[in-house]
């Protein structure tokens, strides 16, 4: 088995306003694996990269390998 490179768990992004853009969200990455991620607009997908990258700050607890 791949060796487990980045580990997401339980993300929760609550803007000031209260808007919910991500709510316990999970993923993982393995070597050599390529993950997309998908959705309609408004969805979430950039608030939860902002968050992996370190421009957004969270509601929860980030765990990351």
């Amino acid at each position: 088995m791949a060796k487990e490179i980045l580990r997401m768990e339980d993300v929760t992004k609550i803007y000031d306003n209260g808007f919910v853009a991500n709510k316990n969200v999970t993923f993982w990455l393995h070597e050599s694996e390529i993950l997309a991620l998908v959705g309609e607009n408004g969805a979430g997908k950039t608030t939860l990269m902002k968050v992996l990258f370190g421009l957004e700050t969270l509601f929860s607890t980030l765990k990351m390998k």
